[in-house]
């Protein structure tokens, strides 16, 4: 019976540390993927009006959005547009 209680207790430590280490290294993949590299010409294109420093901006908003989505799981998230449009 001992050995049930400590094995099931290991197996429950192991998820925690698991579940704390894929959360982890999704947000790291959020915070790294190359955004600008892939995207910003297309940006660029579709949105000739915005400066370099804007579509940065713009990048950094996409980031935060994607973050904040993982942070909220499965639950709805709303994209607020700028100026209230």
């Amino acid at each position: 019976m001992l050995k049930l209680v400590i094995i099931t207790a290991l197996a429950a430590i192991a998820i925690l540390f698991w579940r704390n280490w894929s959360r982890q290294r999704r947000a790291a993949y959020i915070d790294n993927f190359p955004y600008q590299k892939w995207l910003d010409q297309r940006l660029a294109e579709r949105r000739p009006e915005l400066t370099a420093e804007q579509r940065g901006e713009v990048f950094v908003g996409l980031r935060d959005y994607f973050q904040i989505c993982r942070i909220a799981r499965r639950r709805m998230v709303s994209h607020a547009l700028a100026g209230g449009r």
